[in-house]
């Protein structure tokens, strides 16, 4: 997943089933946060490592389905 851009308004689905939600991202750093959950922030590298594990490519929240 090295090649993905990271946009606010995606949704990541985890290994234990939690999506994460992309807040923000600046200046090499991501903002997300787990659904009810308080956000964190860590970078961009760090980010793309937690999501490589993920079981879905990411979806926009926008999209209804």
């Amino acid at each position: 997943m090295d090649n993905t851009q990271i946009k606010p308004g995606q949704s990541f689905e985890i290994i234990t089933g939690l999506p994460i939600k992309v807040l923000a991202v600046a200046e090499g750093y991501v903002m997300a946060r787990h659904k009810g959950c308080f956000p964190f922030v860590e970078t961009l590298e760090a980010f793309k490592a937690r999501i490589s594990k993920c079981k879905s490519q990411p979806q926009s929240l926008n999209q209804h389905t």
